[in-house]
């Protein structure tokens, strides 16, 4: 028995947990996404970029600064990064400098990614 059902009586259907289960599941790890999973080892093109959003365009560039650790001033931001579960905030906007924290890489995506934007 579970939660008061019998799970082995003629003509249970499991397959509505499971899918309950593993379709929560799924949600989960889609929703701890990154938008530019390598954006911090691999130089993103123009193809990798156009036709995104430009809300895809701000994550996208954002979680470099995130994966460092940078804080962000907007609350949008700030909570759309504070959502996933790799995101460990401790660097202050005022003090995150490009220059030293992130590496020739991801200096070069920012700034790609920051043309589109436009």
């Amino acid at each position: 028995r579970s939660g008061g059902y019998v799970l082995d009586q003629p003509g249970y259907d499991f397959s509505a947990v499971y899918q309950y289960i593993y379709g929560n599941i799924y949600y989960e790890v889609q929703n701890d996404y990154y938008v530019f999973p390598d954006s911090d080892a691999r130089y993103l093109s123009n193809a990798d970029i156009s036709g995104m959003s430009a809300q895809e365009l701000c994550y996208g560039k954002n979680e470099i600064y995130a994966r460092h650790g940078r804080k962000f001033k907007s609350d949008e931001l700030q909570m759309y990064f504070n959502s996933k579960s790799w995101y460990v905030p401790s660097i202050e906007p005022t003090a995150f400098n490009d220059e030293n924290m992130l590496n020739e890489v991801e200096r070069y995506n920012t700034k790609l990614i920051s043309k589109y934007e436009k």
